[in-house]
């Protein structure tokens, strides 16, 4: 993978990944993967998930309690 900072190129491996969150007042939880560049440190999203309606609304309503 190419970082997106630095230009430097680095291979990806399965156990640096990690999942990120990114919540927003009027959607659901989003969830990325991503993996460190080893050069410069910054972060890298390869892939991004969103969380089921369905899920969300059961742990907002988990929150509320």
């Amino acid at each position: 993978m190419e970082c997106k900072v630095c230009s430097k190129n680095f291979e990806l491996k399965s156990e640096n990944k990690y999942l990120v969150g990114k919540k927003d007042l009027f959607k659901p939880l989003d969830i990325f993967e991503a993996f460190d560049c080893p050069y410069c440190g910054c972060q890298n999203i390869v892939n991004v998930y969103s969380v089921r309606l369905e899920d969300y609304e059961k742990s907002e309503n988990n929150e509320s309690d």
